[in-house]
């Protein structure tokens, strides 16, 4: 029983650190970007990895782990089609930033589970099961109220032309406003 409950502590513990993290980068870039005017994202993102690897290898270090040994086939044929489809992700989500708001980019990017989970289908990595079917179905159903919310637009700053119907909604309008989170956990969970 113990050591469930410091696991979960711990896996909570990272899953907090994520949040922040995340929140904090997105909302970073969008500054430096719209607000301080530095229209380099490019720039941003090889700055990114650029402190990425080091701190990786200090965490490592850090942990007692050590990087596998890797041929230069294993790199080639795996390591950099990953890193090079990881790089023009963060690079064009950063270039983003400059044409689109926090909210559009974050509804946009909450459909990459969707296509991750048709691809698993479509190439046989999963099963198309009826969970698989209710995912689908409920992050589809968040990102359209989360769409909607954004399409109401804000009246003041205070308030929304959507905040009668956030109320009748209950729980499923306060997952939609915070859709951001609720795809943040649900990366977490699954």
């Amino acid at each position: 029983m113990r050591h469930a409950v410091l696991h979960a502590l711990h896996i909570s513990t990272f899953v907090l650190l994520w949040y922040v993290l995340s929140i904090s980068l997105t909302l970073y870039n969008k500054w430096l970007f719209a607000v301080y005017g530095l229209r380099l994202p490019l720039l941003i993102t090889a700055l990114h990895f650029a402190l990425k690897v080091p701190l990786a290898r200090v965490a490592m270090a850090c942990r007692g782990l050590r990087a596998p040994p890797l041929d230069w086939r294993t790199v080639a044929a795996r390591i950099v089609p990953t890193g090079a489809a990881t790089a023009l992700d963060i690079a064009l989500s950063n270039l983003s930033y400059l044409f689109i708001s926090v909210t559009y980019y974050t509804i946009v990017k909450s459909a990459v589970p969707i296509w991750i989970l048709l691809f698993s289908v479509w190439y046989g990595l999963q099963r198309l099961r009826p969970s698989t079917v209710l995912v689908i179905a409920a992050i589809v159903v968040g990102i359209a109220l989360a769409w909607w919310f954004h399409l109401a637009g804000r009246t003041e700053a205070e308030t929304s032309q959507a905040d009668g119907l956030k109320k009748k909604l209950g729980f499923i309008g306060v997952a939609a406003e915070n859709k951001w989170y609720v795809d943040e956990i649900y990366n977490a969970i699954f």
